[in-house]
């Protein structure tokens, strides 16, 4: 519960601080980009792709992304990053609830990275919002 909320204040200081809508390449420890495509797994699941790019600079406190479509957030899937300065690309399953399910169309995906240096205290993030086609 205390991480749900550290995370919730994260998130909620980056959103008022302007820093999500940050063009990907303004944090070079950080980078983090969507593509633009989604694929329908079934009602309950879409595949969708980002890179990631970081420095082996601490650890990763956060790294997650979801989606949503007509409003609708679905639940985060974790984004398995490796922080050693080369760029992997993830393909991220992403559950919806049960009561709004996915379907083929028009959708957002937001993804989100944070590493902390426990040492100094120093976090550093990045993330991408993009619309996506879920086809």
């Amino acid at each position: 519960m205390k991480r749900f909320m550290l995370l919730a204040i994260v998130l909620i200081t980056c959103f008022a601080l302007g820093l999500t809508s940050q063009p990907v390449s303004a944090n070079p420890v950080v980078l983090v980009q969507l593509k633009h495509n989604a694929v329908l797994v079934d009602g309950n699941t879409v595949r969708v792709t980002v890179a990631v790019k970081c420095a082996p600079v601490g650890e990763v406190l956060e790294a997650f992304l979801y989606v949503t479509q007509d409003g609708n957030q679905s639940q985060w899937g974790g984004i398995p990053v490796v922080c050693n300065n080369q760029p992997h690309k993830h393909v991220v399953n992403v559950s919806a609830f049960a009561e709004t399910p996915f379907y083929r169309g028009n959708a957002t995906a937001t993804a989100y990275v944070l590493l902390y240096d426990p040492e100094t205290g120093t976090t550093w993030n990045g993330g991408d919002q993009r619309a996506i086609q879920i086809r």
